[in-house]
């Protein structure tokens, strides 16, 4: 199942022509400093960003900026880390430009991770670590529950179980109805011996007909392996 099409921005970007973005379009208040520091200790720095940046929980706002970046920097061949968007091998600088104008795109959040484990930990490919993209976005929309539950995702993938509960409970406080946070956490409760908790998570998306039911699953391999053999006579 491919969840990121579910958390798309819900208005239509208009198709209009290409040209010169006037003042009023160019300009944007808000900063997106890069910040923290990676999982290895090294601080997340790098250059500002030459269009944007913009919040992806409001393209609404910025219907034909979305589309002046997604139809240059992340189409279909980059999102599937096929190739760059118009020239084959640019697929990370499109990423890390999609990501520069709009730091909490979710769709190329998803992919930064995608790549992160295809690829392996980033050693000078012209790409940040995610947990520095993920903190530039955090920084910049610090009430986007996706974000957040994204980032517990990762979190979670690389095992900083504690960390990824914290984002995944604060994705949880922002939308307590997203039932994918509801479906992480209880996968992450799993992880965490809590076969309980697990349940009650479980309860809360089954019956709201949540289609992924690897947590399903999960929870019964957990209750078996805890349920004692009985004596052979």
């Amino acid at each position: 199942m491919d969840w990121t099409r579910h958390f798309r921005p819900a208005a239509t970007v208009s198709l209009i022509a290409l040209g010169t973005l006037t003042l009023t379009q160019a300009a944007h208040a808000a900063e997106a400093p890069w910040t923290g520091y990676d999982i290895s200790g090294k601080p997340c720095t790098g250059v500002k960003a030459s269009f944007g940046p913009y919040d992806y929980t409001q393209a609404y706002l910025h219907e034909h900026e979305l589309f002046l970046v997604e139809s240059a920097h992340f189409n279909n061949k980059v999102e599937t880390l096929t190739s760059g968007a118009k020239q084959k091998y640019n697929l990370l600088g499109d990423i890390h430009y999609t990501l520069k104008a709009w730091p909490n795109h979710h769709r190329a959040l998803n992919t930064v991770i995608k790549y992160r484990f295809l690829k392996g930990p980033y050693k000078n490919l012209g790409i940040k670590q995610p947990e520095c993209y993920f903190q530039r976005a955090l920084k910049f929309s610090p009430k986007d529950d996706v974000t957040h539950m994204l980032y517990g995702i990762y979190l979670h993938k690389i095992d900083h179980l504690d960390e990824a509960k914290a984002q995944y409970e604060k994705a949880k406080s922002l939308n307590p109805n997203n039932l994918q946070t509801l479906y992480n956490l209880g996968l992450l409760s799993l992880d965490l011996g809590d076969i309980d908790a697990a349940q009650g998570y479980a309860d809360q998306v089954y019956k709201k007909n949540f289609p992924l039911k690897g947590l399903q699953r999960r929870i019964k391999e957990s209750e078996a392996a805890a349920t004692p053999e009985a004596p052979k006579e």
